[in-house]
């Protein structure tokens, strides 16, 4: 069996997209909260599954424990290197301190690793919790300034997360595509590398300065993973017939030794 894997959990609220707060999903409801969780293992666990177990200390209320699973979501892989997978799912938490064990089983049922951490929630707001699984401490990142979108944050290798969301009452949005246009200077015009959709991910809320509104979440995570490079990110939601309702733009730096993520907010027409 392996040793008990140590890493840090990133955990970050909202990001302000087009000067707008924005998150998962996530209503609270009764001291508890919707919270994303993200699990990277660096290395292909084949037919591997992945259970959890959490307590949380709500101040002034009883513990709130949960336990569950967390579903395989694909991976990112570098040329020449093993790939990493990814588990997620969304898990009911309470408010306050928390403490959470992931346990890895093979095909088997045998735990092959486990992490244990612990972290506190203190907002009623949407949250996202990040894990790495890996040999070594992972380094937690700084949060930059609230404004600032895409983040990065430490990984056990390079890949890139996508997300979005657009107003829920924007009943005639039917997808969403993005579009990584290279602006490296090697290129001597921009060039599209990746394009592809990003799936239905659940609802979400927004507050755009008038109170919060539904949304609808989207994510994709990009399998090709290119490094080294900065990128151009164009997200736009998709009527029926394909033509686009809106669009947004943001740069995309991508590392070798992180994980880059985009979440933006676009801005559709509300009815």
């Amino acid at each position: 069996m392996k040793p008990r894997a140590k890493a840090s959990a990133l955990i970050w609220g909202l990001i302000l997209a087009l000067g707008a707060s924005c998150g998962d999903s996530g209503a609270s409801q009764g001291g508890s909260i919707a919270t994303s969780v993200t699990v990277f293992v660096p290395f292909d666990p084949d037919d591997a599954s992945m259970e959890y177990s959490a307590t949380c200390e709500p101040n002034g209320s009883d513990a709130v424990e949960t336990q569950g699973t967390v579903e395989r979501a694909g991976g990112f892989q570098l040329e020449g290197e093993p790939l990493t997978a990814i588990f997620r799912g969304s898990i009911e938490l309470g408010l306050g301190p928390c403490g959470i064990q992931f346990r890895l089983r093979d095909a088997q049922g045998e735990v092959i690793w486990t992490l244990s951490e612990s972290f506190e929630l203190d907002t009623q707001l949407s949250s996202e919790l990040y894990f790495a699984m890996v040999d070594f401490p992972c380094p937690e990142i700084p949060l930059p300034d609230a404004s600032v979108t895409p983040k990065r944050f430490c990984g056990p290798a390079g890949g890139i997360m996508l997300s979005a969301e657009t107003p829920a009452a924007t009943s005639s949005i039917e997808s969403v595509h993005y579009v990584l246009t290279s602006t490296s200077d090697i290129f001597l015009e921009p060039l599209a590398l990746y394009e592809g959709s990003l799936e239905p991910a659940g609802q979400g809320a927004v507050d755009l300065g008038g109170g919060p509104i539904e949304t609808n979440l989207w994510e994709s995570i990009p399998g090709v993973v290119p490094v080294d490079a900065p990128f151009a990110l164009e997200i736009s939601a998709l009527d029926a017939d394909g033509i686009v309702v809106c669009a947004t733009e943001t740069r995309l730096d991508v590392l070798p030794t992180a994980i880059a993520q985009a979440h933006v907010v676009l801005p559709c027409p509300v009815p």
